[in-house]
């Protein structure tokens, strides 16, 4: 754990990031992977290294998810170094108004916003590990502005409340209805992340969670791989801010990710040949050459192509082949 994993993030235009809060020495709250072997990392110092960095690739609004294991006493210094640093970058809170819907990342633009579970007195609260959170205190409670809840897609959610769940908990619910996910997720935020058997910080295919709506899919940007291959090559569009808006079909309440539609387009590619392919160890130079092609997004989309093979030519293999 260290700050430059944040600048790392931040510098990619990742616009939601998670902080993993955690009682530290002398009174100041630290962050670390909770029960692993992961170094700690002053609060303080993230918070203030967010402050430097969380608008120089985007002006789009940044959305801080806390695990909060904190105690109270030290809740109220997160709540003050949140303050102290980032100032009139935070927006009122949004359950103090009566607001029908959030505002738009245009109109929040420079913002950051605060996303944690509120624990109110007399209320027992377990995080995922079982283990009971303690109170909000008042300090805290006023600069949070999405509160996490349950996800229920038969009970309506308030405009600044936000669902999260972990992918296996996704994958249940695309199984068990996509289409009324899908619709869910027309009005309402959901976040899904990682499950906590990643202690590897691999990461799952993001496609499904994008698919069903979800409109935050946390990724461990420190591992490279195909799940953030897919997510640099869809977060490149739209100038690289890090928003995009729903495809349009996605905010019909009929559309379901599973079942293909019966308006459809049609992707035509001829794979034509290759120049000076890199020879690798596992590669002799009679190794056969090929090349695949694979079309991710939603279960219905997804497709998978490879060309014919062709051995012993790495400098110019020539297909002519139309898939």
């Amino acid at each position: 754990s260290s700050v430059q994993a944040y600048i790392n993030a931040l510098e990619k235009a990742c616009r939601c990031i998670e902080l993993d809060c955690w009682d530290g020495p002398d009174g100041q709250p630290i962050i670390y992977h909770g029960h692993t072997l992961t170094t700690k990392i002053l609060f303080s110092d993230v918070v203030k290294c967010i402050s430097e960095y969380a608008f120089r690739k985007s002006p789009y609004p940044l959305i801080l998810s806390i695990e909060n294991h904190c105690c109270i006493d030290q809740q109220k210094v997160m709540a003050a170094t949140f303050k102290k640093y980032f100032g009139n970058m935070l927006p009122p809170a949004f359950s103090n108004t009566e607001m029908q819907q959030l505002p738009s990342p245009y109109d929040l633009q420079k913002k950051i916003l605060i996303k944690a579970t509120v624990v109110e007195l007399n209320q027992v609260t377990e995080d995922e590990n079982g283990e009971k959170r303690e109170v909000t205190p008042p300090e805290f409670l006023e600069i949070i502005h999405l509160k996490s809840v349950k996800v229920n897609l038969q009970t309506p959610t308030r405009p600044w409340e936000m669902c999260s769940v972990v992918e296996s908990k996704l994958e249940a619910l695309a199984k068990q209805n996509a289409q009324e996910l899908n619709s869910w997720c027309i009005n309402r935020l959901l976040r899904i992340y990682p499950a906590g058997f990643r202690v590897d910080s691999s990461n799952y295919p993001p496609s499904l969670s994008w698919g069903c709506g979800s409109q935050l899919v946390a990724l461990n940007y420190q591992t490279r791989g195909k799940s953030m291959w897919l997510n640099d090559t869809l977060f490149e569009k739209n100038g690289g801010c890090g928003y995009l808006l729903k495809p349009a079909s996605m905010l019909d309440p009929r559309f379901n990710p599973i079942t293909p539609v019966n308006r459809c387009s049609i992707l035509r590619l001829e794979i034509i040949s290759a120049w000076k392919l890199p020879k690798k160890k596992t590669l002799l130079e009679s190794g056969d050459v090929f090349v695949r092609v694979e079309i991710c997004g939603a279960p219905c989309d997804k497709k998978k192509y490879k060309t014919s093979a062709i051995g012993g030519n790495l400098y110019n293999p020539i297909w002519s082949e139309k898939l």
